[in-house]
């Protein structure tokens, strides 16, 4: 349940997502926040923390810099106030008052002044950076083996090597197909540089690299099309004379009541039913593929698929005339019904073709990346996640190390940065800490 923020009594345990526009007071809100941990009010078990222990993410160095600034700056205000040499102005900052006020005098309130001053002055090693600049720390000191040589070159994009990937790829699997597979990716693709913007999100978006086929693409689609064929082989069979049956219904509910059915879905009665039917008899004899669910051309016959179902043929009926379930309707409805999931269930050329190029330019483009010992954010980012993947222990070990994590501009994370952050702040961790979300909803 969503709430108005108050700094001084937000929980500090616990996964928290606090929404803050541009111009609410964002950064304020975070080193208000980091005042807090640092005294221990309301921190996880109200365990008072050092600099290195809260980790504070962003998304630029020039944003790191700031916010390293803004929250020494807090600090500092937040140490005279508990020294007694505060100037006036901010004796009367509202959230500092109320943050002195919940410190007892004497001996506490000169302990919480000697953590804001050693905070403040230990704000250089302080754990705020980048989320890349952390995922680079997470791989260095806690998943890369021993002796493995580090990141010679760390590249903003792989575009360009992904591109000269993927004409590779066009090159030594598409040229060489014969006209029907040339024709099947034709249907889907028209050159590499499409294909290359068709894979792009898939592969900056794995996080475990897809394995490369063990066949050619020549191969992958010619057995595809023999498994379709078998199948559809199979489906055909007997439609063209089950069309006759249909037909015959729908012409006799006609006779019977003309306003059986919805008159804006058969406009023309059984000329909409002759033409539905004509096309299932053209795909029973292998003349068209639209009832596939490909190339379907008209909406009138992508909507048949739906129509001659029972459900289908029971919103096909005026409510006057439905029956009250399916029980009245002809057995053709669900034996149609069964021929649409059949028909679903089919492999097409298309996907065939998205794995296995996708496995190919993948491979491709890791063994170029690792000759030259190169990588994007995107490949740290996955690297990362597959390790703590592999070894939870070491994301217990990181809560352990941070056991607050604040993450602004949030909007801005992406679902893999996401996936790590929980790898770390698992809700299920024994070890009590803090996950807070901080972004704009616009």
């Amino acid at each position: 349940m969503s709430q108005t923020l108050n700094p001084m009594t937000l929980p500090l345990e616990g996964h928290h997502l606090i929404e803050a526009s541009a111009g609410t007071g964002k950064t304020w809100t975070i080193a208000s926040l980091y005042l807090r941990l640092v005294l221990g009010i309301g921190g996880p078990q109200g365990q008072a923390l050092r600099p290195r222990q809260i980790l504070v993410l962003t998304f630029t160095r020039a944003a790191t810099q700031e916010l390293v600034d803004r929250i020494r700056s807090r600090l500092v205000q937040a140490w005279a106030l508990f020294e007694g040499t505060a100037p006036p102005e901010q004796e009367a900052d509202p959230f500092l008052t109320e943050l002195l006020a919940s410190v007892p005098e004497g001996a506490a309130r000169r302990e919480a002044a000697w953590r804001l001053e050693q905070a403040a002055t230990g704000m250089d090693d302080a754990a705020v950076m980048t989320i890349d600049a952390w995922v680079q720390r997470l791989l260095g000191e806690h998943l890369l083996p021993a002796g493995q040589p580090g990141i010679a070159q760390l590249l903003e994009s792989d575009e360009a090597w992904m591109l000269q990937a993927v004409r590779d790829y066009w090159r030594q699997q598409v040229y060489p197909l014969d006209t029907d597979a040339m024709q099947a990716v034709a249907d889907v693709v028209a050159s590499a540089d499409e294909l290359t913007e068709w894979l792009a999100p898939a592969l900056k978006g794995s996080a475990t690299p897809p394995a490369p086929p063990s066949d050619t693409l020549q191969g992958c689609l010619g057995a595809v099309a023999q498994h379709r064929a078998q199948i559809l082989k199979a489906l055909q069979s007997d439609w063209h004379r089950r069309a006759d049956d249909i037909e015959a219904w729908f012409a006799a509910c006609l006779q019977a009541n003309p306003k059986t059915f919805n008159g804006n879905v058969l406009r023309d009665g059984l000329g909409t039913v002759k033409r539905w039917c004509d096309g299932i008899r053209a795909w029973s004899r292998g003349q068209s593929a639209w009832l596939e669910g490909v190339n379907t051309g008209k909406p009138e016959e992508r909507r048949l698929r739906e129509r001659l179902t029972p459900e289908g043929l029971l919103g096909l009926h005026n409510k006057a005339n439905r029956p009250s379930d399916a029980s009245g309707l002809p057995a053709w409805a669900a034996d149609f019904e069964r021929l649409v999931q059949g028909l679903d269930g089919l492999q097409h050329a298309h996907e065939a073709l998205a794995l296995h190029a996708l496995g190919w330019v993948a491979g491709r483009l890791q063994q170029v990346k690792q000759e030259r010992a190169a990588h994007t954010f995107d490949d740290l980012l996955a690297q990362a996640l597959h390790g703590l993947t592999q070894s939870p222990e070491i994301g217990e070990r990181l809560c352990r190390q941070y056991p607050a994590a604040m993450v602004d501009e949030f909007q801005d994370t992406s679902p893999t940065q996401l996936q790590l952050l929980h790898k770390v702040y698992r809700r299920e961790h024994a070890e009590p800490h803090a996950l807070l979300l901080i972004g704009d909803p616009k």
